[in-house]
């Protein structure tokens, strides 16, 4: 069942003014949102919105385009207020791009064992087939996950369906500890890194590169032209950005914006209902620039899942050395399990067993629902850990319980976003967010 909306629509060639029935289907995308949405909703669509939004009116870029955009926006959302539950087939358009992406994008970074935990070739296989044949077509990754593991067994697999496939890798982490240029965000880290990642993936191109963990050393300038540069070589088709400040990527939208350089069409950064810091100024300026919010690590490193308990908090062990394969041990030592977030997790928990699902998926749901969210990354070692993430696809949370959630992680925004003890709640008073991202199907 369809239920696409797609912004920036091509006016039509007309000789007379359309009736608002011929507005309508000029725009199929339109079209299908409407017949979505219950009598009384579509009688609140005016001529005006319809003929927007099809596509005759202004472009994008202008003040009265801003508002094409927004009028499509509510659209989507009183439309998706009747639609059926998510599946991996329901695409989003990624940002400002034409990109189709799942709803929720695959994480590699368990693509191999290097690390003292992950999955074997012939797990990791399992996971990439499951995925791909539910309709799952976005994979994260990065040059140095897995010791380059993580890479070369995702264009292994890739191989045979490379163009339904839209592989994101990342660039500027240290790859060899004697050489200082091969970390970094400058253009000889970045070539260097690009060529080794073609290679892993065995691939012509990269369909989506991020630049990774901001170095606060290199000019944006000298970023922007050489990711430029790489689209117009047709090595890269999107860029986007992770781990940055927000007034850094702001800026960076701006000048190549301005300079007619590939823009920035996503934003990976770290969000789930632990940490939800990215809602001060990072996802309302992904939003306002064009950036379809990507967020890793959902499940809080896998405190949001339940098997946490304050007994955990006392486990010994530091980040090296001894938590080598134990992942719990190593989210203790990196302060993850904390009483705040015990008790975020606890009420996680309550709205799963309402449910009747897992308290993976209840987490993951919240950030599939939240403003500007496009695709959060998922990671599972096994195949029953993969069934359980994507299980949140179908969970629906209720105004009430979104609202629970809301509270019980909500942070101070602080100055300047309102009084100094103002709370975020990202989902609105009543439990629905304000704008959701379009959903499409082939």
């Amino acid at each position: 069942m369809p239920t696409a909306l797609i912004t920036g629509g091509r006016p039509g060639s007309v000789e007379r003014r359309p009736s608002r029935f011929e507005r309508c289907k000029a725009s199929q995308e339109v079209a299908t949102a409407v017949a979505f949405l219950s009598s009384d909703a579509a009688d609140r669509i005016t001529d005006q919105d319809i003929t927007v939004a099809a596509g005759y009116g202004p472009a994008p870029g202008t003040r009265a385009g801003r508002s094409r955009i927004r009028t499509v926006n509510a659209m989507n959302r009183t439309a998706q207020e009747n639609t059926m539950a998510l599946t991996l087939d329901t695409y989003r358009l990624l940002g400002r791009s034409g990109l189709r992406v799942s709803p929720l994008a695959l994480g590699t970074a368990t693509f191999g064992t290097e690390w003292g935990w992950g999955a074997e070739r012939d797990e990791a296989r399992k996971l990439f087939d499951r995925y791909t044949e539910l309709g799952g077509n976005v994979f994260d990754t990065a040059s140095t996950y897995t010791d380059g593991s993580s890479e070369r067994l995702l264009g292994e697999f890739a191989r045979a369906d490379r163009d339904k496939l839209v592989p994101a890798t990342k660039y500027s982490t240290l790859r060899r500890p004697d050489d200082p240029n091969s970390g970094g965000t400058h253009r000889k880290s970045m070539l260097a890194s690009v060529e080794a990642s073609l290679r892993r993936l065995n691939t012509d191109y990269i369909d989506l590169l991020y630049v990774n963990v901001w170095d606060f050393r290199t000019p944006v300038e000298e970023i922007l032209r050489g990711l430029d540069d790489l689209v117009r070589q047709g090595k890269v088709l999107y860029v986007g950005i992770s781990s940055a400040p927000a007034w850094q990527v702001a800026r960076m939208q701006a000048i190549a914006d301005l300079r007619g350089w590939s823009p920035l069409v996503a934003l990976e950064t770290e969000y789930s209902l632990i940490e939800r810091t990215a809602e001060r100024d990072l996802i309302p300026m992904a939003r306002e620039m064009g950036l379809g919010v990507v967020p890793f690590s959902p499940l809080g490193g896998g405190v949001l899942t339940g098997k946490y308990s304050r007994e955990d908090q006392n486990r010994a062990g530091s980040v090296v050395g001894e938590t080598a394969g134990d992942r719990k041990s190593l989210n203790v030592a990196l302060g993850w399990v904390t009483d705040r977030n015990l008790a975020i997790a606890d009420a996680v928990k309550e709205v799963a067993s309402e449910l009747g699902r897992t308290p993976a998926q209840v987490a993951l749901a919240w950030a599939l629902n939240a403003p500007g969210v496009t695709a959060p990354v998922v990671g599972a070692r096994t195949i029953a850990q993969l069934e359980d993430n994507l299980g949140a696809l179908q969970v629906d949370l209720t105004p009430s319980q979104l609202a629970r959630l809301d509270e019980v992680s909500a942070i101070d925004l602080g100055n300047p976003h309102g009084p100094a003890r103002q709370r975020s709640h990202p989902h609105g008073h009543h439990g629905r967010h304000e704008d959701r991202n379009p959903r499409l199907r082939p």
